[in-house]
C-alpha cells in the first residue's frame, strides 16, 4: 500500500488533545445490482460554468479531503483482477489505496487499517469507515460524529463504536442518516478484536456488525442526524435509479456552489481528476434543504429501498398532540391523519406508520437499510 499521508495540513484532529484519526473507504468493481459503480460518471459544474464528468470515487474523494477532523484516507479494495481499475485511477491520482480479500471484507478492512496507523498509536488511534457508493458524503457530518465519538470517550465507559445509522431501532426514519451519509467510526482496538473474534460470515461481509453487538469493555453510541423522517432519503449508489437521482443532485448542487443552474443536455468534458473541492463545498444543510425541496426526484428512487411512496414520511411538521421530548419521540404521521404506533425502546421511539390516507390504509412503511 502507498504511504498513507494527511490530505490536508490543519492537524485539527491533534491540537484538539485526541488521537489519531484514520478514514477507510470501501470500494469495489463488482456490485451486483450496478456492476463498475464507483466509477461511474458524475456531472461536476466548474466555476465558469462548464462541466465536466468525473468517477463517483473521485468526487467522494475530494468530498473527503474538506474533513477537517479525519488526518488521513485509505482506499481499502480486493485484490480481484475486477477491482484494477480502481488501483489504476488511485495510482494516478495520488491516492493512497490497500488491497485485500474480496469477500472476507473485515479482514480487508482491519489489514488497512493496520498499515495506515502507526504502531505508536494504536492505543488512541480511531478509525473512520465509509463506502464508496456515498459519493455525497457530507465532511462536517463525518466532523460531527467524529467529535461525538472522542466526546463520548469521557465517559465512565469510554465508546469503542459511536455512528450516524440507528442500529438499535433498524429504523433510519427515527433521526438516522439517510443511506448515502452513513458515518461510523470505531476505535482501533474494537476493530482488531472484531477482525480476531468474528466467525460468521454476515460478520465478516459487512465489517460493523460484530462491533455493533458488542465492543466490551466499551460501548457502542447512537448520535442523531437531524429531523425525524431524514432519513428516509435516500441518496446511496446501488441501482440505476439511485444513478439517476445522484447524477442530478451533483450537477444541482456543484452549479449552486458559484450561484448557477445545471443544463443536463450541456456539452461535457471527461475528466479522471479529483475535482477541485470549491465546487464540492455544500455541507449537510444544503443537502437536506434540497431533498425536501425535491420530493418529486426522490421518488424515482424509493422503491429501491422498501419505502414506498407516501408524503407523510418526509413532511418536517410535528404533530401537537404527541410529547416530543418523550420516549415516543417525535409524531409527524399523526398530525397528516396517518394512523401510526410506537416502540418504547432505549433510544428515541421507532415510528411505523401502518396506514395512510394518501398511499392507502393497506401501505405499510418501514425503512429498511439499503446501503
Amino acid at each position: 500500500m502507498a504511504e498513507a499521508r494527511p490530505l490536508h495540513s490543519n492537524g485539527d484532529a491533534n491540537l484538539l488533545g485526541r488521537g489519531l484519526v484514520v478514514g477507510i473507504v470501501q470500494a469495489r468493481m463488482t456490485s451486483s445490482r450496478l456492476p463498475g459503480k464507483v466509477m461511474l460518471p458524475l456531472p461536476v459544474v466548474t466555476e465558469g460554468g462548464g462541466v465536466k464528468e468525473h468517477p463517483c470515487l473521485a468526487v467522494m474523494w475530494s468530498r473527503l479531503s474538506q474533513s477537517r477532523l479525519v488526518d488521513h484516507w485509505v482506499v481499502a479494495t480486493s485484490v480481484d483482477p475486477s477491482d484494477d481499475e480502481i488501483v489504476a485511477w488511485c495510482s494516478e491520482n495520488n491516492v493512497p489505496c490497500s488491497r485485500g480479500a474480496l469477500d472476507d471484507v473485515l479482514g480487508r478492512f482491519a489489514a488497512t487499517a493496520k498499515v495506515a496507523v502507526p504502531r505508536t498509536q494504536t492505543d488512541r488511534a480511531a478509525v473512520v469507515r465509509v463506502t464508496s457508493d456515498c459519493p455525497l458524503i457530507v465532511p462536517d457530518e463525518i466532523d460531527r460524529v467524529v467529535a461525538t465519538y472522542w466526546e463520548e470517550q469521557k465517559s465512565y465507559v469510554p465508546c469503542g463504536y459511536a455512528s450516524n445509522i440507528p442500529w438499535i431501532l433498524g429504523d433510519r426514519g427515527c433521526y438516522g442518516a439517510p443511506p448515502g451519509l452513513d458515518v461510523e467510526v470505531m476505535s482501533f482496538r474494537a476493530l482488531m478484536t472484531a477482525a480476531r473474534d468474528a466467525t460468521a460470515q454476515f460478520d465478516r461481509e459487512h465489517v460493523t456488525p460484530f462491533l455493533r453487538r458488542d465492543t466490551s469493555p466499551t460501548r457502542t453510541y447512537f448520535t442523531a442526524f437531524g429531523s425525524a423522517g431524514d432519513g428516509y432519503f435516500r441518496m446511496t449508489l446501488d441501482t440505476k435509479e439511485d444513478y439517476a437521482v445522484l447524477r442530478q443532485m451533483t450537477g444541482d448542487l456543484t452549479a449552486a456552489s458559484y450561484g448557477n443552474t445545471w443544463d443536463p443536455e450541456a456539452e461535457a468534458r471527461v475528466d479522471t481528476a479529483i475535482p477541485e473541492p470549491a465546487s464540492l463545498r455544500f455541507g449537510k444543510v444544503d443537502v437536506i434543504k434540497y431533498l425536501r425541496a425535491h420530493t418529486d426526484l426522490q421518488d424515482i428512487n424509493l422503491r429501491v429501498c422498501g419505502v414506498d411512496k407516501c408524503k407523510l414520511r418526509r413532511t418536517d411538521q410535528l404533530c401537537k398532540q404527541c410529547d416530543a421530548t418523550s420516549s415516543a419521540a417525535t409524531c409527524h404521521l399523526h398530525a397528516s391523519g396517518g394512523k401510526y404506533k410506537t416502540w418504547e425502546g432505549p433510544a428515541p421511539g421507532k415510528i411505523v406508520l401502518i396506514g395512510c390516507k394518501e398511499c392507502g390504509p393497506d401501505d405499510v412503511i418501514e425503512d429498511t437499510d439499503g446501503t
